[in-house]
């Protein structure tokens, strides 16, 4: 069983046109999709709103099997779980597609991932904002931890980031904000 708000599989079924919608897809549990395209080609997703709303299995987009030449601009995309495997958009033997100009946001737990892409050739994306929401469960580990001491140089290929008071810049295209849980079976060393 899924939820599904827009389907479109056959290779007879071309030239779908989504624009200007506000989609949200809201299921109880798994498998959640807003638009899967499956076999269909020279398809527009425009300036959309699309969610989807489940516990896990969250897909906003979903282009697959032979779909070719779709082009997926200007949307807001939300992949908004509050488990696992949370993806704005998946591209699945999918080829000759573009994405551009797109606000793509996941939310989760673990595998929360803005774009997805396997077996897949040709395809184009620019000028995406990627946001990453969730949280990691590390429930055991054995973590050694160096401290850098001032007596220490490091090399050039360590990067520290810890500044006390960080410096305002502009906005990345890529935006992660990832809580981390360390279970009661971690030992730091």
């Amino acid at each position: 069983n899924f939820i599904c708000a827009i389907i479109s599989w056959n290779y007879n079924n071309n030239f779908l046109s989504v624009i200007n919608n506000t989609i949200i897809a809201t299921g109880a549990t798994s498998d959640n999709y807003g638009i899967y395209l499956g076999s269909t080609s020279r398809n527009f997703i425009e300036h959309n709103t699309i969610e989807t709303r489940g516990t896990s299995g969250n897909y906003v987009i979903f282009v697959y099997n032979a779909a070719v030449n779709t082009t997926i601009t200007n949307n807001t995309l939300r992949a908004l779980g509050n488990t696992s495997d949370n993806t704005a958009i998946v591209l699945d033997i999918a080829h000759r597609n573009v994405v551009e100009g797109n606000l793509i946001t996941t939310n989760g737990t673990t595998l929360n991932v803005g774009i997805s892409i396997t077996a897949s050739q040709n395809n184009t994306f620019a000028n995406n904002t990627i946001q990453v929401r969730g949280k990691v469960v590390v429930p055991s580990a054995s973590i050694d931890v160096e401290k850098l001491d001032d007596g220490v140089s490091v090399s050039e290929d360590v990067v520290v980031l810890d500044p006390v008071d960080p410096e305002r810049t502009p906005s990345s295209r890529l935006d992660l904000d990832m809580a981390i849980t360390l279970g009661d079976a971690v030992q730091l060393n």
